[in-house]
């Protein structure tokens, strides 16, 4: 059986997203939330085993993700306007009650949804995040001793630099250089962890510059950063 995965563009308040969709019109629906720094093409795989299954499977790119829009102020990116999307692509599709997965960021996302909008989900799986009061009690910042964590979190890093530093000629000769031996074992992992196998680091690169098949995988990270700070206070 082939599934065919369609990409479709909603006009919600104010922003435009994108998700990839795929299986019977008529079959449940499951809203898929992709981690940081990813988008839609994380979940392919689940995407057409749940298409299989007969589900109506759509795969959301976040706001400020590959190709939907990017909003510039940091408040735009407040884990409230970001739940708030979903609730509003449900609305516009005309969907009661869906499924709901998220990983990673998304995973964030999910709790939130589940919190505030119960009625509105029959399910979620939640994958890599813990509930939120529990991960504010516990959660540390990787360090030395934390060598593991460190490691596999130093491509986040990149992400979370301020503008001036952070940009896509930083970015590409970091991501280029043969000499950056934890540049690309960190990718080389955080690709295992989400399913990417082969992984190409200079088709990421072209990803990240924004020359690529896919380009502006993802805004500035310091944006979303600053947006779930400001969130949590």
């Amino acid at each position: 059986m082939n599934v065919s995965v369609d990409s479709v563009f909603v006009d919600l308040e104010g922003i435009r997203l994108h998700a990839a969709i795929a299986g019977p019109k008529d079959g449940e629906v499951v809203i898929l939330l992709h981690g940081f720094p990813e988008f839609w093409m994380s979940w392919r795989y689940q995407i057409v085993s749940l298409a299989k299954h007969g589900y109506r499977v759509i795969a959301l790119d976040q706001r400020g993700y590959n190709l939907s829009d990017k909003p510039d102020k940091i408040t735009d990116y407040l884990l409230d306007k970001i739940a708030s999307d979903v609730i509003l692509l449900l609305d516009q599709l005309g969907i009661e009650r869906a499924h709901i997965a998220g990983h990673d960021f998304g995973a964030s996302v999910t709790w939130l949804l589940i919190s505030r909008y119960p009625q509105r989900f029959c399910s979620a799986i939640i994958l890599n995040v813990p509930h939120p009061r529990i991960l504010q009690k516990n959660s540390k910042p990787p360090n030395s001793s934390n060598t593991k964590a460190g490691t596999c979190s130093f491509f986040s890093f990149l992400f979370y630099l301020n503008s001036g530093f952070a940009d896509k000629t930083f970015v590409q000769r970091l991501t280029y250089w043969s000499g950056a031996v934890v540049a690309a074992h960190s990718l080389r992992l955080t690709f295992q962890r989400t399913g990417w196998h082969g992984p190409n680091p200079e088709h990421y690169g072209q990803w990240l510059i924004g020359t690529g098949p896919v380009s502006g995988l993802v805004c500035p990270g310091e944006r979303i950063k600053n947006g779930v700070l400001l969130h949590q206070r």
